[in-house]
Formats: structure tokens, sequence, C-alpha cells
């Protein structure tokens, strides 16, 4: 994931408990897991577990979706094809703003599994993206990127070993993007939202590698053919379809894409994770 990270120009900012002082805390029991029984069999006691403790509005839903692990996002800027999903999703209506991965032990954690997560989550929906890692306890990684005012992208991570200022970031993130669905469908909101200054500059992921590469070989080939600026335009195209493709389709789209490749460049690198 580091190079993924490196490759699409993101760096890491590290978050912790007193970066959220101006929360107020979410008091509530830990998760009661049965260590006996696969975490997966236990999804149905997790759902009922966030719902009472993050209390959301009743136009906000919290699902079980441990079974679907086939969404896909392609990063230009790094060449590779993520692919996965999540346990638990929440946010307003049937739009996710919040994948949350539960595991029962901490030697379960996958933090890459998580930060890719969060490139998933980001593309399927116009909402902004966290991902969460815990034990349902007192382990919390959150996750999600930011904007700097230079411009510059970061994923952020949240080291929270206080599960109540947890369970407060992912409630005032769910009702911030809740406000904003609301306002893109043209309703009211009947809630107050409380956001913490970490989570005001919460963004979208864009893969500026990808957006910007066509233009910077525009500007290398000044006397381009109209041969030439009708193949980059097909391409721009055909990537934009792969992104939607299954795993299973995109060496066919691979094709396509190499079939309108220049003599001066090489057909993009496809690597999978």
């Amino acid at each position: 994931m580091r190079k993924i990270m490196d490759d699409v120009g993101l760096r890491n900012i590290v978050l912790l408990d007193e970066d959220f002082q101006s929360l107020e805390s979410i008091p509530y029991d830990a998760l009661e897991w049965e260590m006996n029984i696969a975490e997966d069999q236990q999804m149905d006691d997790v759902v009922t577990w966030f719902k009472n403790a993050l209390n959301l509005p009743r136009e906000f839903y919290i699902m079980d979706v441990h079974t679907q692990k086939n969404h896909q996002r392609y990063l230009q800027g790094a060449g590779v094809t993520l692919t996965g999903g999540t346990d638990i999703s929440i946010g307003p209506s049937g739009t996710p703003c919040v994948w949350i991965e539960t595991k029962k032990e901490v030697e379960g954690f996958n933090e890459g599994q998580a930060m890719g997560g969060l490139f998933l989550i980001d593309k399927l929906y116009p909402t902004k993206a966290m991902t969460v890692l815990t034990d349902c306890n007192d382990y919390w990684n959150i996750y999600y990127f930011m904007t700097t005012e230079d411009k510059k992208q970061h994923i952020v991570k949240c080291d929270i070993s206080n599960r109540g200022v947890a369970l407060a970031i992912i409630k005032e993130f769910v009702l911030q993007e809740g406000s904003f669905f609301n306002e893109l469908v043209g309703k009211s909101i009947t809630y107050d939202v409380k956001l913490p200054e970490p989570l005001k500059k919460k963004a979208k992921f864009l893969d500026h590698i990808s957006e910007v590469s066509e233009d910077r070989m525009s500007d290398m080939v000044g006397d381009m053919s109209e041969q030439e600026l009708f193949n980059m335009t097909v391409r721009k195209r055909l990537m934009l379809v792969r992104d939607f493709c299954r795993l299973d389709e995109q060496p066919q789209v691979d094709q396509l894409i190499g079939q309108f490749s220049d003599n001066y460049e090489n057909p993009p690198s496809m690597m999978f994770t």
C-alpha cells in the first residue's frame, strides 16, 4: 500500500485522541464477541451494536455487507486495480459514506485492506468517504482523504484508543455527509452537526497523475497529428470504461487501449492487487 500511495502522490497524516478534544465522547460498552464463532457469523450483532452506539436519525442506515467483496477501482497513477469490500456500511438512505472492517482480535487487522477500501468507497458514491478498522472495543483506526491549502492530498489515519471518541468521530462524519446528501436530493435536515476541525478538510480523492498525464504528453508533442489526438481521446474514454468492468473483462479493454497507442508511448502497465 505504501508504494501505491507514493505512486498516486499521497502522504500520511496521523491524528490521535487529543486532536478531537472538541467532540463530546459517546460512552458505550464494548461489543462482547463470541470468541468460538467466526466474525462473519456475528455481523447481525455488530450491526445492532453500531445502531445502538451511534443512535443516528432514522434516515441513516447501518447494513451488513460482508458478502459484497467485488468492488473495483483502477488507480491509473499506480497502474493497479484494487478489489474488495467491507463488513459494515453506514450512510444516508442507501448511499454509504463509511465502511467498517471488524475483527475480534487485533492480530487479525489488515491496515492495507482498510486503506484500500477507502479508495473503493470513494469511487462508488458522491459522498466523501471514511473507513474504519476496529475490534469494537479499544482499537480504532479511522481513515479519510484530506486536501490541504496547498492542494496536496493526504490519507489521514486517526489512531484512536478511546471508544467514545471514535464513535463520536464516525457519527459527526456521517451526519455531515448526510447533510450533503440531503442537499443533493433536495431534502432538509432535522439534526445539528458539530464537525471537529480535523474533519473539515475531508475530501474526495483525485487521481491527479491520470488526469494530467495525457496533457503532459500533448505538451511534449507540440505537432500532434489528427490521428494522434484521436488516439488520445479514445484512450481516455477506454480508461473510464475500464473502471466499470469486472476483472475478467479488463484484459479485453487493455487490448483495445493498446490498439490506440502511439509509437512514442508504451502500453499502460497493468498490475492487480
